[in-house]
């Protein structure tokens, strides 16, 4: 190896070994005579008796407020599926329920999409139940066959807007949709 280098080296190395013996005392900063660092440390945190006695909290996450339920609970209206169900009219009152095929220039309120045909008609059985005229209806996307749950039809907008309003009461979501094909 060249001279110089060498000498570089051996030049950097002991400044690298200075400067991590020093940084630690010049950013301590100076010490009182008759202190040490330990008698410092107990003047800024005090002692043990004059400390604050330590308060520990638990917080459950996973636990809802108590106040929660009550409001989420009437807010669902589950009352009309069992009148629907327990009704000894149910036949004629779920073909009241099956809603008409809709048409071009009509909206729907979609809850749903699903790839299977069995998730889709649960669903719209379940819509059905809490008093709503839900069907499926499939469409291919990508090569392959998806279903549609959707509410409706309505003949305007608006119509589709008081049934999304409905739907929300009922704890579902839904989204308006104008009926293409």
């Amino acid at each position: 190896m060249d001279r110089s280098l060498l000498e570089r080296m051996i030049g950097a190395t002991v400044l690298v070994i200075l400067l991590v013996m020093l940084a630690p005392a010049l950013l301590d900063g100076p010490q009182s005579e008759g202190r040490s660092s330990d008698s410092s440390n107990n003047d800024i945190l005090g002692t043990a008796e004059q400390q604050a006695p330590v308060r520990i909290a638990t917080i459950r996450l996973n636990s809802a407020p108590p106040a929660a339920p009550p409001t989420k609970a009437p807010v669902k209206k589950k009352k009309p599926a069992p009148a629907v169900v327990q009704s000894p009219k149910s036949a004629p009152a779920a073909a009241k329920l099956s809603a008409p095929q809709p048409t071009v220039g009509q909206w729907v309120v979609q809850l749903g999409s699903f790839s299977g045909e069995t998730n889709a008609e649960t669903y719209a059985a379940k819509l059905k139940s809490a008093g709503f005229p839900a069907l499926v209806r499939s469409f291919r996307s990508g090569g392959k066959t998806m279903y549609r749950v959707q509410v409706g039809p309505r003949d305007d907008r608006v119509g589709a807007e008081k049934l999304v309003t409905a739907l929300k009461k009922a704890g579902y979501k839904g989204v308006v949709m104008p009926v293409k094909s």
